[in-house]
């Protein structure tokens, strides 16, 4: 990861809940994505002013049990939503 890695939310994606799930909507194309209730935090540090780095961080510190799982989830979401549209990265 690189501390230069700014994820930002595509405006056309809004979170929405569906019966159990979490869906990021992209009202655009009408399609969805499916994710956790946890993706759902990082989505929404997603601001296009933090780096991947210091969500990582971040979430780390608010969350220790948790540990380096962090880091590659963080990065799965990462790769899944932006592959989708959802995010971009400056």
């Amino acid at each position: 990861m690189s501390e230069k890695v700014i994820p930002k939310q595509n405006p056309d994606f809004v979170m929405a809940e569906y019966e159990e799930d979490v869906l990021l909507y992209n009202i655009v194309k009408e399609e969805y994505l499916t994710v956790s209730a946890t993706a759902i935090l990082i989505w929404q540090l997603c601001d296009g002013i933090r780096s991947q780095d210091e969500i990582v961080e971040l979430l780390k510190d608010s969350y220790p049990d948790a540990g380096e799982a962090i880091e590659s989830d963080v990065q799965e979401f990462m790769d899944y939503v932006s592959e989708n549209g959802g995010i971009t990265f400056s």
